[in-house]
């Protein structure tokens, strides 16, 4: 996921997917059938709320 640095202040899920999802348009082939997510030193709940947004 693409998240703010540690010492950032905190920003919407919104704004971690789109730049997420943008990321992964530009530098994914669409053949990849799968992506796998690594909290990143996020809290579980942080982690959490970040891709149910996604969804």
């Amino acid at each position: 996921m693409v998240t703010p640095a540690s010492d950032a202040k905190k920003v919407a899920p919104e704004v971690i997917v789109k730049y997420t999802v943008r990321a992964l348009q530009r530098t994914m082939p669409p053949t990849i059938p799968a992506v796998v997510f690594l909290s990143g030193g996020q809290s579980e709940e942080q982690a959490t709320v970040n891709l149910n947004a996604m969804n």
